[in-house]
């Protein structure tokens, strides 16, 4: 396993991760409606690439393919966590997340982030504590996330 910072060329890669998982794992906690406004097949990657070239954004590769990314903001907040839908359960996502909050734990006193139904149980299993249920509306259907925290350090 690599851990590496994300670069642009990345994101043919990490747009299949991202749409698989969504597709592959959320689906058991949402339903088809909800995942495919959430990670729709036209979805605007380049977005996301801009989004990640220029934040915090690192990446597991396993053999020269991408297993895992994410990206997290200089005050602790985590905006994308995603672990391939292949790989799940082998302690990758502890390994991004721990690299996640290494790259800004200098400068801040508590971790954050909107966390699925599904990624709830790792979080809360990594010192996440719940704050809020929020619900989300995209075009039209609602999908309920969790607004969870790690506190001071």
């Amino acid at each position: 396993m690599k851990i590496r910072k994300y670069q642009a060329t990345d994101i043919d890669q990490v747009f299949k991760l991202f749409f698989n998982t969504v597709h592959n794992i959320n689906s058991k906690d949402y339903d088809s409606d909800q995942i495919n406004v959430w990670a729709p097949a036209n979805y605007d990657y380049q977005k996301l690439n801009n989004k990640l070239v220029s934040s915090n954004s690192l990446m597991i590769e396993d053999n020269n393919l991408i297993v895992a990314f994410g990206d997290i903001q200089n005050n602790g907040y985590i905006d994308h966590f995603y672990v391939s839908h292949l790989k799940q359960g082998q302690g990758i996502g502890k390994l991004l997340l721990a690299a996640l909050e290494k790259l800004v734990s200098k400068d801040i006193t508590e971790y954050s982030s909107h966390v699925s139904i599904s990624a709830y149980p790792f979080f809360l299993a990594n010192g996440y504590q719940l704050v809020l249920e929020n619900t989300v509306t995209i075009d039209n259907f609602e999908l309920i996330n969790y607004y969870m925290k790690k506190g001071e350090k």
